[in-house]
């Protein structure tokens, strides 16, 4: 491994809660310490986050993830904040929706959503976010090309 840094740092309770931060190939992975069992934190692994499309194309929209764990991971459109995925499950009534999951590695995993003949009006952010009582998201952008 490479790039190996180490912050620590010590709650009341005497307990190490430093976090251990590696880099490795450019991808950065957190572990935070609670006595002697390290917990991974989930995180998102994307490079981009605007996606391009003229109208008719089909977008893809990426959102690959460390560390999922139990969690679900969730796909709105923020602009009318309507929920369009939960987990492989298409919640949206939009036949053009669909999202494909994928194993990547042991720890990592994809959740691109798939906008098939793709609209002026589908263009704006969207979220993929990790359901748990912290707000883990990633935001996508949509642009939809030609107007």
């Amino acid at each position: 491994m490479k790039n190996l840094l180490k912050e620590s740092g010590s709650s009341d309770t005497g307990i190490d809660d430093g976090y251990v931060i590696m880099k490795n190939d450019g991808i950065i992975t957190t572990f935070r310490r609670l006595g002697h069992v390290s917990r991974r934190q989930s995180l998102f692994l994307n490079n981009g986050n605007i996606v391009k499309v003229f109208p008719a194309d089909m977008a893809i929209l990426p959102c690959t993830i460390q560390s999922v764990g139990q969690r679900e991971v969730v796909w709105r459109r923020i602009k009318d904040d309507e929920v369009l995925t939960i987990g492989k499950l298409v919640w949206s009534k939009d036949h053009r929706i669909l999202v494909e999951y994928s194993q990547k590695d042991n720890d990592v995993t994809s959740w691109d959503l798939i906008i098939r003949h793709v609209r002026y009006e589908d263009a704006g952010m969207y979220e993929c976010q990790l359901t748990s009582a912290e707000k883990i998201t990633w935001h996508v952008e949509l642009k939809v090309l030609g107007k």
